[in-house]
């Protein structure tokens, strides 16, 4: 039952309380009109009243006890959806840590852009991997003025223009270590929203894997 179901109630038995009340009045009226001018005997005019008084206190008694119920009834499904809303709200707040959780935990660098290009979430990966200080917020900031790299602007560009996804590879620097790094740039939901998802991955052990290869085939063939 809504608040505004339970209001109608509420009113609808307030006019019942106010209509019994009102014909209890009226015998009242009635009974004493029939005694002064029509004499009636003292004792039915009694008998009227009395029924009449018994008749109106009943159904107001009814009509309040009636109310009473469905009030209890209402704060009974009140509480209930209450209950229900907080059992959500744990839910949908469980699922948020864990895939919180899971997102700092990757491996992979996640970057999520809004419109303007600002940055609405980045994980830990993706910092490390692009050389961003951990200490350093950038949500809410454009992506373009903390991370400068040429190519990465000009993918993000492109794929905000709707031309598709852009796969870029992307050499970092880092002390005296070159880390390779292959970047997706994929744009979702309405052009108008221009939403971006960056994803990053370290591609050094897999370099590492493809020299040895390379390195072992050699070997076999001059042999």
């Amino acid at each position: 039952m809504t608040s505004k179901q339970a209001s109608n109630r509420e009113n609808q038995l307030s006019e019942k309380i106010f209509a019994v009340a009102t014909f209890g009045f009226a015998i009242i009226i009635v009974t004493s009109i029939l005694f002064l001018f029509l004499n009636f005997s003292p004792r039915i005019l009694v008998a009227i009243n009395i029924t009449a008084a018994a008749f109106t206190g009943y159904q107001t008694y009814r009509a309040s006890l009636i109310q009473r119920r469905r009030l209890e009834e209402l704060q009974k499904n009140q509480l209930t959806e209450l209950r229900e809303w907080q059992e959500r709200w744990q839910q949908l707040l469980q699922e948020t840590q864990d895939a919180t959780s899971a997102l700092v935990r990757m491996r992979d660098g996640v970057i999520m852009l809004g419109k303007g290009d600002q940055v609405l979430l980045i994980n830990p990966a993706a910092k490390d991997l692009l050389g961003v200080s951990e200490s350093v917020d950038m949500v809410g900031k454009i992506f373009s003025e903390t991370v400068r790299y040429p190519d990465l602007t000009r993918a993000i560009r492109v794929a905000s223009s709707g031309e598709g996804s852009q796969k870029l590879k992307l050499e970092i620097t880092d002390g005296d270590t070159i880390r390779p790094l292959k970047i997706r740039v994929d744009h979702f939901g309405s052009l108008s929203e221009n939403h971006l998802l960056i994803t990053i991955r370290d591609e050094t052990e897999s370099d590492r894997k493809s020299t040895r290869l390379n390195s072992s085939h050699a070997n076999i063939s001059y042999a």
